[in-house]
């Protein structure tokens, strides 16, 4: 597994230095066409995930990307935020390696996430999350809902499918 790269998503792509960070995001970006997106969302969910994108990607020669949104609340500056994103804990790291899964991590540092997703995913990119199927609506399936509308193709992976 790549070190994790942390990105800090200005507010909004109001001024002339934000649309510049978006613009450098979306290039790099752009050159991956083939890459499978995973979104983390628990440890085991995100692992489930892993292992379903790692086919993905390996059948359409491409790469895993894993995705981290560290929401920053209000008032906490953005530039610094506390703590680290699970995807850096050795932990998780040392599972991510023991499955012998390739990846390359991101973590974007944002104050909302539905305001960063345009800015981190390519139109129509292919995503997998891990999730728990749930007879109420979860996090996980209310980020598929927003992806699903911004065009993106969504699977979902569940822990026991995977393996």
């Amino acid at each position: 597994m790549a070190l994790a790269r942390i990105v800090t998503l200005p507010q909004s792509p109001s001024n002339a230095r934000s649309r510049q960070v978006f613009a450098r995001l979306r290039e790099a970006d752009a050159a991956q066409c083939t890459d499978v997106f995973v979104l983390f969302t628990s440890v085991d969910e995100t692992l489930a995930a892993l292992r379903l994108a790692s086919r993905l990607a390996r059948s359409l020669h491409g790469h895993v990307r894993l995705v981290d949104f560290r929401v920053v609340p209000p008032g906490a500056p953005v530039e610094a935020p506390t703590g680290r994103s699970p995807i850096e804990m050795d932990a998780f790291l040392d599972r991510v390696r023991d499955e012998g899964i390739d990846v390359r991590a991101n973590v974007y540092v944002c104050r909302d996430t539905r305001h960063a997703l345009p800015h981190v995913f390519k139109d129509r990119s292919l995503i997998v999350i891990g999730a728990r199927q749930r007879r109420w609506p979860t996090r996980a399936q209310r980020l598929r809902r927003m992806l699903e509308a911004r065009g993106h193709f969504v699977l979902f992976a569940h822990e026991t499918a995977t393996r």
